[in-house]
């Protein structure tokens, strides 16, 4: 990997003039041809500017850490779809992005996080406690993204209206008994989606007439959801199912073909999250699309209004609505009582 002071060399000019033009902030007059020979041979000779020295030495770095959690990673869930559109549009305004992990450590024993400077800052969900003390510190431009944080901005999605899209899905197929599953307490971290999903569930049912069914209520720490199945289906005679989350959905799933309960002909299933293997099942499962591509495209394009105004804004939630997709794993029920 080249230098600027090697490209320098190679062109036999000064290591300011390559300088000026590699961090495009010269207010000194730089041919054309210069330029344009300084620019071809960073390309062929793999010139990489080093972010972190840069950033030690100009007032703004250009620069937007992504700060993520090391127990939810940025891979699972809806993140890489979060990731995947927030990026590009932070890069078409002239910023980079960089990913920063960090443990629970006592604040005041640190030095801050990063070690380099960051104009701005997306919150992926789960942050560490430090994370947001030293984001608040900082005053700089933050949006969290899938986590709701107080007196951050946040761009969440609308979980009521998946509830309700779920809901009325069933219903018009002609479910009355409807069962949710509920978060698991030893594998999910505390999340706003939890107790949203779960009032959502109480609310819905009672808007269309519904009694919510026994075990609602419930957050497991095993695992296990062979009797929960079991139960929903033999003493509360559910016909289908709702699931917090993938990873419940594949337990459901599991469930069910280990006590021969057919899905969707003996229950129906739904579950939040399109990932992975959800589609690609047997029959592939019902889900509630949180559209993390939009909501990582509607956070990114407020964190670009708040660097633009050289302020963070004033609180505020933005909800995006998430889409009931359709597959084959709900069915209008066999018997209902």
């Amino acid at each position: 990997m080249a230098t600027i002071l090697e490209i320098a060399r190679r062109l036999n000019i000064s290591h300011s003039t390559v300088s000026r033009v590699l961090s495009g902030q010269s207010t000194t007059p730089i041919s054309e041809e210069t330029r344009r020979r300084v620019l071809h041979a960073a390309q062929e000779m793999g010139y990489s500017p080093n972010l972190a020295a840069r950033s030690m030495r100009d007032s703004r770095s250009n620069l937007v850490a992504l700060f993520a959690s090391p127990l939810a990673g940025i891979w699972s869930g809806i993140s890489p779809d979060i990731v995947r559109k927030a990026v590009p549009v932070l890069q078409e305004h002239g910023l980079d992005a960089f990913f920063a992990f960090s443990v629970e450590r006592n604040i005041d024993e640190i030095p801050p996080l990063p070690a380099w400077k960051y104009d701005a800052s997306l919150i992926l969900q789960h942050p560490t406690r430090e994370t947001i003390d030293r984001v608040k510190v900082s005053r700089k431009p933050c949006i969290a993204i899938n986590e709701l944080i107080p007196g951050f901005s946040c761009v969440l999605s609308d979980e009521a209206e998946g509830v309700r899209q779920a809901v009325a899905h069933l219903v018009a197929l002609g479910h009355r008994r409807i069962a949710y599953a509920n978060a698991t307490g030893n594998m999910h971290l505390p999340h706003y989606s939890i107790e949203e999903r779960h009032s959502a569930y109480l609310n819905v049912m009672q808007d269309f007439g519904l009694a919510p069914l026994p075990g609602h209520d419930i957050r497991p720490h095993d695992g296990d959801r062979v009797e929960f199945v079991r139960q929903v289906y033999l003493s509360e005679r559910a016909t289908a199912i709702l699931s917090y989350d993938h990873v419940i959905a594949m337990d459901l799933f599991s469930a069910a073909s280990e006590l021969r309960y057919r899905i969707p002909t003996d229950l129906s299933l739904i579950s939040f999250n399109d990932a992975f293997p959800l589609e690609r099942l047997n029959p592939p499962i019902s889900i509630i699309n949180l559209k993390g591509n939009e909501m990582g495209i509607s956070a990114a394009n407020a964190l670009i209004d708040q660097i633009k105004a050289g302020k963070p804004a004033p609180p505020s939630i933005t909800r995006i609505k998430p889409e009931f997709r359709e597959r084959r794993s709900t069915s209008s029920p066999r018997n209902q009582a």
